[in-house]
């Protein structure tokens, strides 16, 4: 009877051991799987991101209506701008006026959208609340125009609109 046991242990140890063997075995395909997949995926951003061949051109602070309104800037000027009241807004691509008619802001990352055109932050480094206004600035700006990527850094923030912090 000890025979009988002992073996039923044995038996029942291998075969512990290679249903272990096959989900290891599986387990080391998904892995090779995503993997493979996160590898596409960056292969696709990264083709992308060196297709920057369009130039973006900024707006003069004088020309802009920054009352309740969101912008970007740089140190040439305005980059892009919304109105959060009447949802218009706008950047210039080449010369080029294409609108901008949505914004989104989700803990301090900021998303602009329009046709074929997407505009988003890194997370908002705030810096101070003067009046009406929210100032800070975006590590990372990164702007999608028709399948193209164009990436801007230290980008500043002026935020006159009921949406931001």
């Amino acid at each position: 009877m000890k025979n009988i046991i002992v073996l039923l242990f044995i038996v029942g140890l291998l075969a512990s051991c290679q249903n272990r063997e096959t989900k290891t075995e599986e387990n080391q395909n998904l892995e090779e799987t995503q993997t493979s997949e996160i590898s596409n995926e960056t292969r696709t951003s990264s083709s992308e991101q060196t297709n920057n061949d369009f130039d973006v051109s900024v707006f003069s602070r004088d020309n802009v209506d920054m009352y309740g309104g969101v912008a970007l800037e740089n140190e040439e000027g305005i980059l892009c701008y919304i109105n959060e009241k009447n949802k218009t807004g706008e950047i210039a691509i080449g010369n080029d006026p294409y609108s901008i008619t949505e914004i989104n802001i989700n803990e301090g990352i900021y998303t602009f959208k329009g046709e074929g055109l997407e505009i988003t932050t890194s997370k908002c480094n705030y810096e101070e609340k003067e009046a009406d206004c929210i100032y800070g600035t975006f590590d990372l700006v990164t702007i999608k125009f028709n399948n193209q990527v164009k990436t801007f850094e230290n980008i500043k923030l002026q935020d006159c609109s009921n949406l931001g912090m």
